[in-house]
């Protein structure tokens, strides 16, 4: 008995797993700061923020990623916040 609930806890977990791939938005080919996929933020804005935080990165050694996304579909903010840092690898 116990052998099924765990297999049906980790099917569940490998379902919803999959699912939050929908809203986590593609790794950019190389390090930019902002990602604005809501188009909410100027080319302008995106390039002054993208140079501010490079210059951060290079001289403190830490990243820091602005990511404008349309939709959490609702996932907790958190769990998409970490998802987004290990998989774009961001402060690792």
């Amino acid at each position: 008995m116990r052998k099924f609930f765990f297999i049906i806890s980790l099917g569940i977990s490998v379902c919803v797993n999959a699912q939050i791939e929908k809203v986590i938005p593609p790794k950019p080919s190389s390090f930019y700061a902002v990602v604005d996929n809501t188009n909410t933020l100027t080319s302008e804005q995106i390039e002054a923020l993208n140079q501010k935080l490079t210059h951060y990165k290079d001289s403190t050694s830490n990243e820091i990623a602005i990511v404008l996304i349309n939709s959490l579909d609702d996932y907790p903010i958190e769990d998409v916040a970490i998802r987004i840092l290990r998989d774009w690898g961001v402060g690792g």
